[in-house]
């Protein structure tokens, strides 16, 4: 019904559909409140960023069913 489209746009509108992971936005939100939720406590947190920029070249070269892979396999 509405609800479950309700939500699948807004899990669409958070996260990557390839790979399940959330988005540039969302990703941004989480780290903000890990921070945040940290600094509170009085510890700290950390990020790991994966730049994945060079992907283009993987699609230019070997097609985008190879990059998806790549894409797929990166996220897991």
């Amino acid at each position: 019904g509405i609800a479950d489209r309700e939500s699948r746009i807004m899990y669409e509108a958070q996260f990557d559909r390839l790979t399940g992971l959330p988005n540039r936005l969302l990703g941004l939100e989480r780290l903000r409140a890990a921070l945040a939720a940290a600094t509170a406590a009085g510890g700290c947190a950390s990020a790991l960023v994966v730049d994945l920029g060079s992907l283009g070249k993987v699609t230019s070269a070997l097609g985008h069913e190879i990059c998806d892979a790549l894409l797929t396999q990166a996220a897991q």
